[in-house]
């Protein structure tokens, strides 16, 4: 269905894993590796229809977060969607997007008032120290499904203040907080270190 399961080719594509492998597929792409074009562009085409892949005991939530990423990962393929974006977060902006997802969702929306409104509310959103900023989402018993973890929104939220407001004094902060998190000079899991890594 041009998605990846976990470990092993032939099993049932997962929403989460399809949508890292293409991410994984574009930035390699971006970064001068050879890339099958029509395997990445099949996989696109998946992840730009995911919401059809997305089991329904999912909670929406995390349906949203997938959908969140998909978006994010087309925008930096040069396939941008920012009205489904935009559809995306002024339906779940209140209920149920985490601010991971926001994030993701601010480098795709084009609007003006919603990108204002989301640059607020990640502002808003840190926990402050004098040197260190850190953010927060929860995804209950779903976490699990698309490997949820505080430092990981921390990484994703600074990847998005890079693009989105590179003078902001946040930036600084969230580095300071992340580099005071890390054990042995790494993070927690592979994908802590991925997300922040790719931020940084």
């Amino acid at each position: 269905d041009g998605g990846f399961p976990w470990w092993q080719r032939g099993r049932e594509s997962i929403p989460w894993v399809s949508v890292q492998a293409t991410h994984a597929l574009v930035l390699a792409q971006a970064n001068g590796y050879v890339v099958d074009q029509f395997k990445l562009d099949v996989a696109l085409d998946h992840i730009a229809n995911i919401e059809d892949f997305i089991p329904q005991d999912y909670s929406q939530e995390t349906k949203d977060a997938v959908s969140a990423y998909a978006l994010y990962v087309r925008d930096l393929a040069g396939d941008a969607d920012p009205a489904k974006a935009l559809a995306l977060y002024e339906r779940g902006a209140d209920t149920t997007l985490q601010l991971d997802s926001i994030a993701q969702l601010w480098t795709v929306i084009e609007d003006g008032s919603a990108r204002d409104a989301i640059e607020r509310r990640i502002e808003n959103a840190a926990v402050q120290t004098p040197s260190a900023a850190s953010f927060a989402t929860a995804y209950g018993e779903d976490a699990y499904v698309i490997a949820h973890s505080d430092r990981r929104t921390d990484g994703i939220v600074l990847d998005a203040l890079v693009r989105e407001t590179p003078d902001s004094d946040l930036i600084v902060k969230v580095v300071t907080g992340l580099l005071g998190n890390q054990t042995r000079g790494r993070w927690n899991n592979a994908q802590e270190n991925s997300f922040i890594l790719l931020a940084l």
